[in-house]
């Protein structure tokens, strides 16, 4: 495996000004975001045994309580919203449209809403969808992933980048 380029960040701004916005764009178009992949295309019983057979990829018990819980409110959510996916569900649900940490109001409202109220609802959206997330069961968009304030460290699914 090669050792990364520990000066490719301080180039960044000379091949950004050598070629300008429009030829980057140009050289390096956007990927077309996927319609379908086989993780989002699990049924939810599918999702939660995928991460009971990883321990949710954490050796603390207490963690994986949380990451369970949160896991299956945010499935339980999204299965009432339309679609065949849990993408097209993520999507259709309008929490993408809303930044900042206002979105999680929807999910919360919908449990509400459906006799669901929980104190810990709110801290359990945001552990699920970071969780769905990086296993690959939905892929929020990168803007909304940018722009909202998260009062989880963490949630991005690759920090480093």
């Amino acid at each position: 495996m090669a050792k990364p380029d520990p000066d490719v960040r301080a180039r960044a701004p000379i091949i950004r000004d050598t070629l300008g916005q429009g030829e980057l764009r140009a050289r390096f178009p956007p990927r077309p975001p996927q319609a379908s992949w086989p993780m989002t295309q699990l049924d939810a019983e599918q999702v939660v045994a995928a991460l009971e057979a990883t321990g949710y990829h954490t050796g603390n018990p207490e963690q994986r309580r949380v990451r369970r819980s949160g896991v299956k409110a945010v499935l339980t959510w999204l299965a009432d919203q339309p679609g065949e996916s849990w993408q097209q569900r993520w999507k259709a649900s309008g929490a993408e449209r809303i930044t900042g940490t206002q979105w999680v109001h929807t999910p919360m409202a919908w449990h509400t809403a459906h006799g669901r109220p929980s104190p810990n609802i709110r801290a359990l959206t945001h552990h699920g969808v970071q969780v769905l997330n990086c296993v690959d069961v939905i892929r929020p968009d990168l803007g909304w992933l940018l722009k909202r304030r998260s009062v989880h460290r963490g949630d991005e699914r690759d920090p480093r980048s």
